[in-house]
């Protein structure tokens, strides 16, 4: 609910900090 809609291309770089790399592309994909 902190995600506002206008914020979600950036929750990609905030997991990005928080995961694995592969974790992260493996959602994407």
């Amino acid at each position: 609910a902190w995600i506002a809609s206008n914020d979600m291309p950036n929750i990609d770089r905030v997991l990005a900090l928080r995961r694995p790399a592969d974790l992260v592309i493996g959602d994407q994909s």
